[in-house]
């Protein structure tokens, strides 16, 4: 069979979504069989959250049957059968728990050799609760698997050796957990495997755990994390060796963008906006700090200069699904602004954004805006709501909500406008939509109370 052509459209065989940018899906061999099925980036990501699931629900299943065998066989060879299912399942507990000495390996040397470390994942999927912890602040997942660093240089002088230090630190932390053990464990001990039949061999499982996180890190692959694909230690300690130059300008203007999104994050856009724009200062044509100038600039109401931004950045990037994201930026600034002219650009390049990214909420949403303000609410509202409930941000919620709210009050639904205003409010007090919504509402509530008036 020949492959499809790059241009043709392709289709997710499980959501049936298409889309014309072939390199965003993913292609994924299906276990004992020969076919190989292909998943949009969302189905892909579900998929991989369902094989988590499993991975940890299936970490517990030793633990079960090594006690049941334990406390039921009259056999000493059954019971130590059951004490190696059990000690294999403290070996998992101490997977999981190394990670977060792990990452504050990580995280302790980069603070010390002047890196700005501005967060700590521990696990992957839904977030579950946030701490501060020892300085840093720390994100758990629902699923315990894994866990990411995030920080960057706020400057370029000495790069390779302190990013060398920032990434072998993490390594070093398991190695010291290892041989901290042995201070309480024989080390001729350790090699004894029989002891694991003969009870819990806390500190000899230990060992291994970290062993294996130590040597797992440092062989140099990719590994999937909550973030995405990203270097292990060891693959990130040889490429930091080689790094050009481009790729260390790269990593201190994404000391600009992650200050600005803290910024963004606890609704402070002002700030944000300053942290964007000292970062284009410095690197005038990173397309990542302009478009996240551009999306703040929305933000602040400057709608203007964040499509005059959005266009710079439309020209200037060449890959297909960065220009699908751009052009679904201009047209959702196009349908803030409203006019004919650009509400024409407006549905033609919501259009082709829906047809590349159809599974993005933000997409949907924009689709939506455009189909609101080209006087089409029926066909707006399920997309915005669709969108509304697949966004995780409170902003994005917040916005389609307010959309919501106006296609509503068009249709005259003003008790559903009203409740989705309200919980748009509730949502982001400060959103940039609320006023637009409330006077769309306001005015619709004031021309319902008038009496109508007819010619004499």
């Amino acid at each position: 069979m020949n492959p499809a052509p790059s241009d043709c459209p392709i289709t997710c065989n499980q959501c049936g979504i298409t889309s014309d940018i072939r390199e965003t899906f993913v292609t994924q061999r299906k276990s004992l069989r020969r076919f190989a099925g292909t998943l949009c980036p969302q189905c892909h990501h579900k998929s991989e959250l369902a094989t988590s699931k499993w991975l940890v629900f299936l970490k517990f299943v030793p633990g079960g049957l090594g006690l049941l065998i334990v406390l039921t066989s009259r056999d000493p060879g059954g019971a130590s059968v059951g004490w190696f299912f059990l000690n294999f399942f403290c070996f998992e507990m101490f997977l999981v728990a190394v990670i977060l000495p792990h990452e504050l390996g990580h995280a302790f040397v980069a603070r010390l050799v002047g890196l700005r470390v501005f967060k700590l994942y521990v696990g992957s999927g839904k977030p579950v609760f946030i701490v501060k912890l020892l300085g840093f602040r720390i994100e758990f997942g629902a699923i315990p698997l894994g866990g990411v660093t995030i920080a960057a240089h706020r400057d370029a002088t000495w790069f390779r050796l302190r990013q060398l230090a920032y990434i072998v630190a993490g390594p070093v932390a398991n190695a010291l957990l290892a041989i901290s053990v042995f201070g309480f464990v024989s080390a001729s001990h350790f090699w004894d495997f029989d002891k694991l039949g003969q009870g819990m061999a806390f500190g000899q499982v230990f060992v291994c755990a970290n062993l294996l996180v130590l040597v797992r890190n440092l062989w140099p692959h990719q590994i999937g994390t909550s973030l995405g694909m990203i270097a292990s230690d060891g693959k990130a300690l040889w490429q930091t060796l080689f790094l050009k130059r481009e790729t260390i300008d790269n990593n201190y203007a994404a000391w600009f963008a992650l200050e600005g999104l803290t910024c963004q994050e606890n609704g402070q856009f002002a700030n944000a906006l300053s942290w964007f724009e000292r970062g284009i200062i410095q690197f005038p044509n990173h397309l990542l700090l302009l478009s996240l100038n551009a999306t703040v600039l929305i933000h602040l109401k400057r709608y203007g200069e964040a499509r005059d931004c959005s266009l710079k950045i439309l020209a200037g990037d060449t890959k297909p699904a960065n220009r699908a994201l751009m052009k679904n930026n201009i047209a959702y600034i196009d349908a803030l602004l409203g006019g004919a002219e650009l509400l024409a650009e407006a549905d033609r390049y919501s259009q082709e954004a829906l047809a590349g990214l159809g599974w993005v909420p933000a997409v949907k949403g924009t689709r939506g805006a455009v189909l609101l303000q080209l006087d089409r609410a029926e066909e707006a509202i399920p997309l915005l709501r669709e969108s509304m409930e697949q966004t995780n941000e409170a902003s994005g919620k917040a916005q389609n909500a307010c959309w919501i709210s106006m296609a509503e009050t068009r249709r005259g639904h003003l008790t559903e406008s009203r409740k989705y205003l309200d919980e748009a409010e509730r949502l982001m007090p400060d959103c940039m939509l609320l006023e637009r919504a409330a006077a769309v509402l306001e005015k619709a509530l004031k021309e319902s109370a008038c009496p109508q008036s007819h010619p004499g």
